[in-house]
């Protein structure tokens, strides 16, 4: 069974592409256009990336799987659910976002923004019983 979540549009965000989008405009307004489309394309990679981001729990062979996917414009990341070691609930400097930080395999570190945390880490904790039961 496939199950799938998608990322949180956090409110830091959200003022990051309002701040390069308007700077983008000030570029363009003021005939600086080679920056001003530098800055235009980083708005567009950074609008896809938080909005065709998930996370989707997968079986293939038998095996649970994470699959990571931030977009078009990067590469996918497949874990294993028997390498994930630790799941932590982290908060930013200032408090403005909140995410999941996941320890897997050789102390690799992973930080995820799901839309919905508590069913992401109870589907996780389903899959990782699944996994010591066999």
């Amino acid at each position: 069974m496939m199950r799938t979540f998608h990322q949180r549009f956090s409110l830091a965000s959200k003022i990051a592409v309002l701040l390069a989008t308007s700077l983008a405009f000030y570029l363009f307004w003021n005939k600086m256009f080679i920056f001003g489309v530098i800055v235009a394309f980083a708005v567009v990679v950074m609008v896809e990336r938080v909005s065709h981001s998930s996370y989707s729990f997968v079986e293939k062979e038998g095996e649970q799987w994470l699959v990571v996917n931030h977009g078009r414009f990067s590469k996918t990341k497949t874990i294993r659910i028997a390498e994930v070691l630790k799941l932590t609930p982290m908060k930013t400097t200032f408090g403005m976002s909140h995410y999941l930080l996941m320890l897997y395999g050789n102390n690799h570190l992973m930080s995820l923004q799901p839309a919905d945390e508590q069913s992401f880490c109870k589907e996780l904790q389903r899959r990782m019983k699944i996994v010591e039961t066999k």
